[in-house]
């Protein structure tokens, strides 16, 4: 989840939810970034009136369009116009699993932190992928990735 708050074409501030930062490719906004052209939230900011008369909408985004490097998760982005502060107000959220992304995301930030976030060669990372990452459990599969994802016994 995230909530985002817009004036004109470009962000004030915004504040993502623990999961959605740990996504590859998810940064977190800085004051004054544009929105994304192909954005909900940028077609309503173009209309003035949207904002005055706190008109709402529900949409549909990818994630990538917000973040090029991110995965293409369809994301809700519900908007609202904020009245005489002349702000908009934007909601992503979603029902979909973003565990994958999750995983994924560790594992890079894990290698990055092994590696001072330099680049690695194939042969380093192929021996390296014999080993027990840093976190425990195995490199093989989603499952058994960690202590918190061992399966429950009955």
């Amino acid at each position: 989840m995230a909530i985002i708050v817009s004036s004109g074409q470009e962000i004030e501030y915004g504040f993502f939810s623990p999961t959605l930062r740990e996504i590859v490719g998810v940064r977190l906004f800085r004051r004054g970034d544009p929105l994304p052209n192909a954005s909900a939230t940028s077609r309503f900011n173009r209309d003035h009136q949207n904002r005055l008369s706190a008109k709402e909408v529900e949409s549909t985004c990818c994630l990538s369009a917000w973040f090029p490097d991110a995965p293409a998760h369809e994301m809700n982005e519900d908007i609202l116009g904020l009245g005489k502060y002349g702000k908009t107000l934007t909601v992503w959220f979603t029902e979909n699993d973003c565990g994958r992304s999750l995983a994924e995301g560790r594992r890079a930030r894990a290698i990055r932190k092994r590696t001072n976030g330099k680049a690695q060669s194939v042969g380093r990372m192929a021996k390296r992928s014999t080993a027990q990452p840093p976190w425990g459990g195995t490199m093989e599969g989603e499952k058994g990735v960690g202590p918190s994802h061992e399966p429950r016994k009955p």
